[in-house]
């Protein structure tokens, strides 16, 4: 039981822990685009330069899976302590510019988590996630991390000024961070119950509970290339508009902070009802893809006209809530191969497909943010 535990919390830990850095950089836009030169296209800029950094590490993956020496525990905590140091420096020095026109350090920041982020995505969670209760802990996880730091940040910007300063926000942020490094070496414990498991790397753990589970139950068969293209387009309206477009959605601050925190909430909420039976009956991806296509032009078209900002908060919370729901379900479905029944061609089939399914959400948040950069500069142009 407590091995079972362990296995849990490392992979709810293990998802929320590298995207802490982006998540609590999203939540304090609203504050950067007032004190940064970049002004309102600092949104777009960050993630083109968080989405270049992803590219990149994808390329250099096969390279570290052939010469990994340390075992991915290690290599997880590191990427957990690097976080740590990227909060510190992006709350005491985001204000430093290069001739007053880039922010360098924020920039820099931005880069590093894409790295770190990438690394969680595309290394550390293909391996964990062959099960379905770790399934459902990484995309919980996943989610958990945007609703934490966004609503630290509605908190703070809950006055007329600011309750506390960015500075202390990236300390909680870091305070946070340090503590789900110490929970995830604690359910590395939990996981290991003997001394033979203690010399074990934490793959072969999560295989051997992957195979007996995979013994007891097959998940329903997604395509091998219908996976990866719904997440492309789930992925891609996602990012166009988190948090590209925010500044153009509204001028109210307040409203920006909402939107952030409504991102966050119902993304989680999306992900969350995975875990539910509704997937047995909800599962046809082709017709989430059109409702999100009919969001997404809807979020193009109030860029340029007026709306309401209770009915643009009305349609990012549906958007997100359908992009959560839709990436978990497509991200960690299972693949059966058609050959055979061997247990072990089934494991490798699916850490494939999650492979597989991870350089297409890669390849589209790159895609989203360049379309994005160049959508948020002719909209400048043309207001």
């Amino acid at each position: 039981m407590s091995n079972e535990i362990g296995l849990f919390f490392i992979n709810v830990f293990a998802a929320y822990g590298p995207f802490n850095v982006i998540n609590a950089l999203w939540a304090q836009f609203a504050e950067f685009n007032n004190v940064l030169p970049e002004g309102d296209s600092l949104n777009s800029t960050v993630n083109l330069v968080y989405n270049i950094a992803n590219l990149l590490c994808l390329f250099a993956m096969p390279f570290l899976h052939k010469c990994r020496k340390l075992n991915d525990f290690i290599l997880l905590e590191s990427m957990l302590i690097l976080a740590v140091i990227l909060l510190l420096l992006l709350g005491f020095l985001y204000k430093v510019t290069i001739n007053n026109k880039i922010s360098i350090v924020l920039l820099s920041v931005s880069f590093l988590s894409g790295i770190v982020g990438c690394f969680g995505v595309t290394y550390i969670f293909p391996t964990l996630s062959t099960s379905d209760k770790q399934k459902s802990a990484i995309s919980i996880g996943l989610s958990l991390g945007g609703v934490t730091v966004n609503l630290i940040s509605s908190i703070q910007q809950s006055t007329s000024t600011l309750l506390f300063s960015i500075q202390v926000f990236y300390i909680i942020a870091s305070i946070i961070q340090v503590i789900t490094i110490i929970l995830v070496a604690w359910s590395r414990y939990l996981a290991l119950n003997n001394k033979k498991h203690e010399s074990e790397p934490l793959i072969e753990q999560v295989n051997d509970q992957a195979e007996n589970q995979t013994k007891k139950q097959v998940q329903k068969i997604v395509s091998k290339y219908y996976g990866p293209m719904a997440i492309f387009c789930s992925s891609f309206f996602y990012y166009f508009a988190t948090p590209n477009l925010f500044p153009y959605f509204s001028k109210n601050k307040s409203w920006r902070q909402t939107f952030n925190l409504l991102v966050s909430i119902f993304n989680f909420l999306g992900r969350l009802i995975t875990i539910t039976p509704i997937t047995r009956y909800i599962n046809r991806l082709e017709i989430i893809v059109c409702i999100l296509v009919i969001f997404f032009i809807f979020e193009i078209i109030i860029c340029f006209v007026h709306v309401h900002e209770a009915i643009t908060a009305t349609a990012i919370s549906i958007h997100m809530f359908l992009a959560g729901y839709m990436s978990t379900i497509a991200y960690y479905g299972q693949v059966q191969k058609e050959e055979g029944d061997d247990i072990e061609d089934k494991i490798k089939a699916n850490k494939q497909y999650q492979k597989n399914v991870s350089i297409s959400n890669q390849i589209a948040c790159l895609s989203a943010s360049v379309c994005a950069f160049g959508f948020c500069k002719l909209i400048d142009y043309v207001k």
